[in-house]
């Protein structure tokens, strides 16, 4: 599937702000659900390509994609299919206050966050979060140092 990305709005017809209620009419009941002791609720859907959905209470706030999810595009360009490398280096142009955290880097400029993971590896994520989202992370994150610009194989440990 292509998956068009519109910073802070969504992907295609998955907007931020939507009920699971709504999200379940045009994808269906997900395969596998998980429930976090702060109210959080992680879908997966699988089969349909559907990226992995986290809602806020009833509110989508978050979308992660990996190379199975078909296509992401982001400023014309396939980011799941785009060299890690090669887009911090592009991702860097256009915004120059990308934050690092433990597992990935993010922009908050276009509520964008990834790894550095290689190209093929199935640690390998692009994740899109709703204004407000990562609020509290921003406070944690630290400007990118050269490590950060390292291709590493997934594993934290």
């Amino acid at each position: 599937m292509r998956w068009i990305f519109t910073p802070y709005v969504g992907v295609n017809d998955l907007k931020f702000g939507m009920t699971r209620e709504n999200v379940e009419k045009l994808y269906g009941k997900p395969e596998r659900e998980r429930v976090f002791g702060d109210g959080r609720v992680r879908e997966q859907r699988g089969k349909i390509k559907v990226p992995t959905l986290e809602f806020s209470g009833n509110t989508l706030m978050e979308m992660s994609f990996t190379e199975d999810s078909g296509e992401l595009i982001f400023f014309e360009k396939n980011i799941l299919k785009e060299d890690p490398v090669l887009f911090l280096n592009f991702i860097e142009k256009k915004d120059v206050n990308l934050g690092a955290l433990i597992g990935g880097i993010d922009s908050y400029k276009f509520g964008l966050s990834f790894n550095m993971c290689p190209l093929g590896s199935p640690d390998k994520w692009f994740g899109i979060f709703a204004k407000g989202a990562h609020d509290a992370l921003l406070a944690e994150a630290r400007p990118l140092r050269p490590s950060d610009r390292v291709i590493t194989d997934g594993d934290d440990d």
